[in-house]
Parts: C-alpha cells; sequence; structure tokens
C-alpha cells in the first residue's frame, strides 16, 4: 500500500497513529517530511518516504517550514 502526504490516521505532527493506520510500503509526501515522520510509531506505518517536488520555490519553502 502507498500513501500520498502521510498515511490516513496518521497524525502529522505529533506522528502518532489513530487505531486502524495502515501500514505503508511507501510514502510520498509533499514539499519536506512532516514533523511526525521522526517518531517512531510513525516510522512503523510510513515504510520508504519520498519527497515530491510540487514546484514551490526553495525560498518559500524554507519561510513555511
Amino acid at each position: 500500500m502507498a500513501a500520498l502526504d502521510l498515511p490516513s490516521g496518521l497524525d502529522a505532527d505529533a506522528g502518532t497513529p489513530a487505531p486502524g493506520t495502515p501500514r505503508c510500503a511507501v510514502t510520498l509526501t509533499f514539499v519536506a517530511p512532516k514533523v511526525g515522520f521522526a517518531s517512531e510509531a510513525a516510522r512503523a506505518v510510513l515504510g520508504e518516504v519520498e519527497v515530491v517536488p510540487i514546484g514551490l520555490p526553495p525560498r518559500v519553502a524554507v519561510r513555511v517550514l
């Protein structure tokens, strides 16, 4: 299974998966990994994380992140 942006049920900030959050083989996330991806609980459901560019200029991404 693959996730787009983050697996359904995963808290992007805390990295806490809700009951029933699928375990993915790969997560395609946009611009940058989410803060919560660093948690051990999140890593258990994320699979391989690949960051996909969406055309956001780096100078804007730095301000937002």
